[in-house]
């Protein structure tokens, strides 16, 4: 399973969502960066433009892809994250998610309750230095 992710950073915080429900795969997973599942048939990008749209309400540009990782607790998902930015739109919960937030980068940690990977927590840093 494909799943995109998009952080999108604005005056200082980055945007996070948290779940309506638990996860099939990963029941402990809680908080997460808009983005979702993406087909076969599409794209990354083009699956997260679609999933975010639906989770936030917002349009974005992919400014970047930056990596993509398996999950220590699901070898059966590949999360692919982009760098993102606001377009259009108004910002309201939809689709997977009940609840979005603005954090500080590196608060990230006290919402998230899976493993985040060190290339997450060094790029949300330089967010955070650069904010």
């Amino acid at each position: 399973m494909k799943v995109a992710l998009g952080i999108l950073f604005l005056n200082g915080l980055v945007l996070i969502g948290r779940r309506k429900e638990k996860d099939f795969l990963i029941p402990r997973l809680t908080w997460v960066f808009p983005g979702g599942k993406i087909s076969d048939e599409e794209s990354p990008r083009i699956g997260l433009k679609r999933e975010f749209k639906r989770e936030t309400g917002l349009d974005i540009r992919i400014k970047r892809f930056l990596f993509s990782r398996v999950p220590s607790e699901c070898s059966k998902i590949t999360l692919f994250y982009y760098e993102v930015e606001m377009v259009a739109g108004s910002l309201r919960a939809g689709g997977d998610l009940k609840e979005l937030k603005w954090v500080k980068p590196t608060e990230v940690v006290k919402y998230f309750t899976t493993s985040i990977d060190v290339r997450v927590m060094n790029y949300l840093k330089a967010l955070e230095h650069k904010g």
